[in-house]
């Protein structure tokens, strides 16, 4: 049992192949959302800029790489939301991720880096150096690791071994250590030992990040006796034959010269080295072997060996995940060391995309083309994610195929093989994927002919006709079709499942229909098929499988008999089995569930700061986006956005049990219901004085709901709304009616809240969910006569709201004078003259 890794978990394990640091329990924390929302955001944005230093990237590179790594991670969140793993464990997750998803799209993204901005300036230019790649060493083809690529790019450019082109490593600091240890008369070659560690690196030794910094400082001063010095100002034949005679004198042919530079068609490279080429690839030649055996700063290696690093590291995690004991990290076999399988992934990703853009300078020509370079069958499937012709559905097709393959599955179970590493293997893949293309295309045709016939009459017949268990499981939640019908296609699907986990994803589908259904249509037995369904599945063997979606449908159960304790239990105990299993969007449905039941029922000691986690749910698993300026929500307008859907949607009893109301409709009927609004309208202060009577318990407490407002804090906010709403008052009807009421309206109310600062004053000081108290409100609308009234009374002046604004700042940002005065008296203690 796995999960799907979020973008969370993926960032630190790019920033631990890069050899950063970042605590194990900060790391557990961020991956499970167990940070407060700004911590997260801050850690995350603080992950993306670390690495980026790692990698150099710096100006417009930086800006470009952090949109398209988000661009990127929208698509992977799409996917995550649309996916269910099932029992398959992360290992087979990964596998299916990494092949379907990050590598060639890395690959791609990749790409486009390079078009729009070089990053391996003076590398080898025919090869990618960055990955492990072949060579023959005593007639067998083994893997050489990155690392030890740069390492040998670096010999080549010093144009002797390293033992002999040491002296220079480590800069100032390696003198003056090298200088200490002469004048201690002890026999230690510091430069010998820094010579010895970068051998070992060739042989496969991961560098310490803080020891490539420590070995290429800035100020080191290596001496490049293998470069190609530019000669710009010759003419091109004398330019041409130095560039040739350098390679010859380095033993380079034709063959190999396509590893190093980027001329890789056959024929160019043997006319040029034979002087036959036309000036303008004579031109090219040139300049890149001029390019490429350039001397390299201090700052360029360092970002080679950081590079090569981060992903020699990766290769070896994975590897080592991915195939256990069995994992020959030099083993060139792509059968027996599937990783190579990502990494030609990657290179088709990458190779396509450079080629694309030689053909065109338009986007959208590249893209035809990249497109038309992909098989039929490649397009709806190992290259989804990055097929341009997919991307309006790319997301939601990649995790129909992960989850249908993830359901399949046995944990322990072989890998598939993604990429075919000769004729026989590609065109048994090929046959595969065309095989799974047809059944699914069948399916489908099946299943939309079956909702069709469903519509024509006799459902129970014609679903005893079908006999494929995925076209009546895809049929049942049809929302086209009746509660009824759909109820006797979860039957169908229960009688033709194979596995225990078919017949419990039937028994979901049957649970499913019975609670999204129109209040209206529910069946009176609900209740009794529900307790039925519910016991089915707790006595099935594959529940865990099916753990957090049944344990959601208990909590709804005991929500409907109105067992909230028992519900809240269920809801809690749901969110966190989804951390055993990916459950497509029904994490964040859950923890929008379990948030809006907190709120309308909140247990003893209720402070809704504490629960904030069901908030980090919602917005990673979809149930909560943006507001309209794309901006994140606060906590406290998702309480009041959750408290809304408990009643409207959530909070639906079985029929024939009793309705509970919202704890807080009483006391708010009480405050402006339309027999108190008529005793304020009328002016009736002595129906006033007896309404406080009747409401004493009104005096020092908050209203039992989410807002946590009060008496005096509700009638200010009307008289406020008074205020600001007079523009509508045309609307409502003629001008000389409505005038005349609202006016009195906004009158009586000040009036109102005048006797309650009064009469009861522990109102004052009590906060609403957004700590906000009646001073602040007064404050934020200008109202200095009011601010005056309540600072008299005792109100507290340093309060902050949960913003950080104190009722200065509110006041200087409402731009009303007076109101500002008032809080200046207060704080010279003259409150008082201001008031006269």
């Amino acid at each position: 049992m796995a999960t799907i890794p979020t973008f969370e978990e993926l960032l630190l394990e790019v920033h631990q192949s890069l050899g950063l640091k970042f605590e194990q329990k900060d790391k557990n924390k961020l991956s499970r959302l167990e940070k407060p929302l700004a911590d997260h955001l801050e850690r995350v944005d603080a992950l993306l800029g670390e690495i980026f230093t790692a990698l150099g990237l710096e100006g417009m590179a930086r800006f470009k790489a952090m949109d398209d790594v988000l661009e990127w991670s929208a698509f992977d969140k799409s996917v995550e939301l649309d996916t269910w793993t099932y029992v398959a464990d992360r290992r087979q997750i990964l596998w299916h991720l990494f092949g379907h998803s990050y590598a060639p799209a890395l690959g791609r993204r990749l790409a486009f880096w390079t078009l729009h901005e070089r990053l391996d300036t003076g590398m080898p230019g025919g090869r990618f150096w960055f990955l492990p790649g072949a060579r023959e060493d005593a007639g067998a083809r083994r893997l050489i690791m990155p690392v030890a690529q740069v390492v040998d790019w670096l010999r080549d450019l010093l144009g002797a071994p390293m033992e002999q082109a040491r002296v220079g490593l480590g800069g100032k600091a390696a003198q003056e250590r090298q200088q200490r240890i002469d004048d201690a008369r002890k026999d230690i070659d510091v430069y010998a030992s820094m010579a010895r560690e970068l051998d070992n690196w060739r042989q496969g030794r991961l560098p310490h990040a803080s020891t490539i910094e420590k070995y290429f400082p800035d100020d080191a001063k290596l001496e490049f006796k293998g470069t190609l010095r530019p000669t710009p100002d010759l003419p091109l034949p004398e330019r041409l034959q130095g560039a040739i005679n350098f390679v010859k004198a380095k033993g380079l042919d034709a063959e190999a010269l396509r590893d190093e530079i980027p001329i890789t068609e056959v024929g160019r490279l043997e006319a040029i080295l034979a002087y036959q080429a036309s000036d303008a690839d004579a031109q090219r030649f040139v300049e890149l072997t001029e390019e490429r055996w350039s001397a390299p700063s201090m700052a360029t290696i360092r970002r080679r060996l950081i590079i090569a690093r981060m992903v020699q590291d990766g290769y070896r995690r994975l590897g080592r995940f991915l195939l256990g004991e069995d994992f020959d990290e030099h083993c060139a076999d792509p059968v027996r060391n599937k990783v190579l399988q990502l990494v030609e992934l990657f290179k088709v990703g990458y190779n396509l995309t450079i080629q694309a853009a030689k053909e065109s300078d338009d986007p959208q020509e590249q893209d035809v083309w990249f497109d038309s370079r992909l098989t039929p069958w490649d397009k709806e499937g190992i290259f989804l994610a990055i097929a341009p012709s997919r991307r309006e559905t790319g997301a939601r097709e990649l995790s129909e195929l992960l989850s249908r393959a993830f359901a399949a599955m046995h944990p322990g179970g072989p890998l598939d093989d993604l990429v075919g590493h000769d004729e026989a293997s590609a065109k048994c893949i090929a046959e595969r994927e065309l095989r799974r293309i047809i059944a699914c295309e069948k399916e489908r045709e099946a299943v939309q002919s079956c909702i069709a016939s469903l519509a024509w009459g006799s459902p129970f017949r014609k679903l005893q006709q079908q006999t494929e268990y995925w076209v009546v499981y895809q049929v049942a939640p049809s929302p086209e079709l009746p509660v009824r019908i759909r109820e006797m296609a979860c039957v169908r699907a229960r009688e033709l499942a194979r596995t225990p986990s078919e017949a419990l994803g039937a028994i979901v589908l049957h649970l499913h229909a019975l609670f999204h259904c129109d209040r209206a249509d529910r069946p009176k037995e609900m209740r009794q098929q529900v307790e039925q369904l519910l016991a089915l599945a707790e006595s099935n063997p594959a529940y865990g499988e099916w753990g957090a979606v049944l344990l959601n449908y208990k909590a709804k159960h005991h929500l409907a008999i109105n067992e909230f304790e028992a519900a809240r239990e269920s809801f809690n105990a749901a969110l966190q089995a989804c951390h055993a299993r990916s459950y497509g969007p029904v994490r964040g449905e859950i923890a929008r569930d379990a948030f809006a039941l907190l709120v309308e029922r909140p247990p003893v000691g209720f402070s809704l700061g504490n629960y904030e986690g069901y908030m980090r749910n919602m917005l990673a698993f979809g149930a909560l986006s943006l507001d309209d300026e794309r901006k994140l929500p606060t906590l406290e307008d998702t309480a009041c956005v959750v408290s809304e859907y408990f009643w409207e949607n959530q909070y639906a009893p079985y029929p024939g049990e009793p309705v509970e109301e919202p704890l807080a409709r009483k006391h708010t009927e009480a405050i402006i219901g339309t027999d108190t609004m008529e005793i304020i309208l009328r002016a009736d202060w002595d129906g006033l004085d007896a309404w406080m009577g009747r409401n004493a318990d009104l005096r020092d407490k908050r209203l039992r709901h989410v807002r946590g407002e009060t008496v005096l804090m509700t009638w200010l906010g009307g008289l406020y709304q008074c205020r600001t709403t007079k523009h509508l008052h045309p609307q409502i009807g003629p001008i000389e009616e409505v005038a005349p009421i609202a006016n009195a309206l906004e009158r009586n109310l000040r009036e109102a809240a005048l006797r309650v600062v009064k009469k009861w004053p522990k109102l004052i000081n009590l906060a609403d969910f957004k700590k906000q108290t009646p001073l602040l409100l007064a404050a934020r609308n200008g109202d200095a006569a009011m601010v005056a009234v309540l600072l008299e009374a005792g109100a507290d002046a340093e309060w902050l709201d949960v913003r950080g604004n104190s009722a200065m700042d509110l006041a200087l940002a409402s731009g009303i004078s007076l109101c500002v005065d008032a809080l200046s008296y207060w704080k010279r203690g003259i409150i008082q003259e201001f008031s006269k």
